[in-house]
């Protein structure tokens, strides 16, 4: 398989099949939806918001309705996964962009959050990506919150049916029309004097802000609760 996505057709095709997923899955899914008002706030308020979930809950969010596809940039590694899922997004009607969620990518992150600062607009960044440790945020997300001033918005979500895949992120891939739950956190704003170990005590906020959603996003369709490192079997 590693083989066949190497090929350029290969991976033009799968991208294609993976959109054509993401839509059917948009289309079907039947999510609730919990927001907290103050996020419903910066979500419609002018500048950029910086949305932040796991990496092995992307496809149990494609449901949501707080923000419309087309006003979605999402940062991608530029490594084969990455590459498959920028088609995939770029279906939906998201825009995709190559960076890292690390401190290295922060420069990079900084120039498209100022390129897409129009009301309404969110960069997706996951922070455990693109390779782990499953559930465990870096510090790239908060560094660009302080230097940019944007919120950071947490969110999660899970699925009542679905497959989950043995890899690092334990990827949670939802059956068409299931229910799917989607939890919203409070915005986190960074302040651009901050310490670096007030830095290290936002990303630790972040981390268990999404771990919390993540429980509760699982709790309501069912699921016991697990470790990060083992997931939760959503069948």
């Amino acid at each position: 398989m590693k083989v066949l996505l190497d090929n350029r057709q290969m991976q033009t095709a799968a991208g294609w099949c993976a959109g054509m997923l993401v839509r059917l899955l948009r289309a079907s899914l039947r999510s609730e939806e919990h927001v907290p008002e103050e996020t419903r706030k910066v979500l419609t308020r002018p500048g950029p918001v910086i949305g932040c979930f796991w990496h092995g809950r992307l496809l149990s969010l494609v449901g949501q309705r707080q923000v419309p596809p087309e006003a979605v940039d999402f940062l991608v590694s530029p490594h084969r996964d990455g590459l498959l899922l920028s088609r995939a997004l770029a279906r939906l009607g998201c825009k995709p962009h190559y960076g890292s969620s690390n401190r290295d990518g922060v420069k990079g992150l900084r120039a498209l959050l100022q390129a897409v600062g129009g009301k309404g607009r969110i960069v997706a960044i996951t922070p455990d990506g693109p390779r782990g440790p499953i559930q465990q945020a870096k510090i790239g997300a908060i560094k660009l919150a302080q230097l940019t001033g944007a919120p950071i918005v947490p969110l999660s979500a899970s699925a009542r049916f679905g497959h989950r895949f043995t890899s690092w992120d334990r990827f949670l891939l939802p059956l068409p029309f299931a229910r799917a739950y989607i939890a919203w956190g409070a915005p986190i704003e960074v302040p651009r004097n901050a310490s670096d170990a007030d830095l290290e005590r936002y990303r630790l906020d972040l981390e268990t802000n999404l771990n919390m959603l993540t429980a509760e996003a699982d709790a309501a369709l069912g699921h016991d609760p697990a470790p990060p490192s083992q997931g939760v079997d959503p069948r």
